[in-house]
């Protein structure tokens, strides 16, 4: 998609460092209240919760979960993508 772009758009921005969604969209608070209300956790809901929680609605609304978690991604761990 850069490479595509690099011709339309200034070099600042078509090069920019990329975050990840809840990084970059400026939601990470509001996710982190949604979760604790979610998994019943209090403080800090880490990221091996949030995932179970995750799993957890993927199993209860798929008849075949193991499909999915077969080729679903996790988060990268240093969080900001280059």
């Amino acid at each position: 998609m850069r490479k595509a772009c690099e011709d339309l758009l200034p070099a600042d921005i078509v090069w920019r460092t990329k975050a990840q969604f809840d990084e970059g969209s400026g939601t990470v608070d509001c996710l982190q209240r949604a979760l604790q209300m979610a998994t019943g956790v209090v403080g800090d809901v880490e990221r091996t919760d949030e995932a179970r929680f995750y799993r957890s609605v993927v199993e209860r609304h798929y008849t075949d979960p193991q499909r999915i978690f077969a080729t679903a991604g996790t988060w990268a761990s240093d969080r900001i993508l280059a």
